[in-house]
């Protein structure tokens, strides 16, 4: 899957690291319990920068955001940039800024192992998918034996073919002729084009 585009201006760069060095207060207690794979082991991103806009927290391997809406959020605009999010498969959780922490962190566990349980599914149903093909893979290269098999009986049985081998092979396959020809991959002959 393709990484999430920044579409980052100088501007909004900047903007985004006045941002991580003075964040809210709601936002640093969240830091504190995301940074360093704190949780679960997942990396996140502070103030980081997706499609042109600036994500509270995101965790790159989930496809999740974690915003802290304060006062100054509009929420049209944040339903857009949502909307926009999810199209490249970005989940995004909003909590207020007065939540408490350990509750943000608890729905935000609950969210991963939601797309971690999703994510098995999904390679269980690509596992099953390849199981099936080899299934129709094998079937299909029996039916052409079998039908390969047909055709030189069909074939032996009008007399139009013979079997073209040395020798001492021959003497080997006046038994069965046609299960060794299949079985050692001997060139059989159509008998009316040998005599031309």
């Amino acid at each position: 899957m393709r990484p999430v585009p920044h579409n980052a201006t100088p501007e909004l760069r900047h903007l985004a690291q006045r941002m991580r060095e003075n964040p809210t207060p709601a936002e640093a207690a969240l830091w504190v319990k995301l940074r360093c794979r704190r949780l679960q082991g997942l990396r996140f991103r502070q103030q980081h920068i997706a499609l042109g806009y600036i994500l509270d927290f995101y965790c790159p391997e989930y496809r999740l955001a974690v915003e802290l809406d304060g006062s100054t959020h509009d929420p049209e605009r944040d339903a857009k940039r949502d909307m926009l999010l999810a199209v490249w498969r970005v989940l995004t959780l909003r909590f207020p800024n007065s939540k408490p922490t350990d509750e943000i962190l608890t729905a935000v566990s609950a969210a991963v192992r939601g797309l971690q349980l999703q994510m098995i599914q999904q390679a269980a149903h690509a596992t099953a998918m390849l199981k099936a093909m080899e299934r129709d893979a094998a079937w299909y290269a029996a039916r052409r034996t079998e039908l390969q098999r047909q055709k030189i009986k069909i074939l032996q049985d009008r007399g139009q073919m013979t079997l073209d081998m040395p020798s001492s092979v021959k003497k080997l396959t006046e038994t069965e002729p046609q299960s060794l020809a299949v079985e050692k991959g001997l060139q059989i002959v159509d008998a009316r084009r040998r005599k031309a």
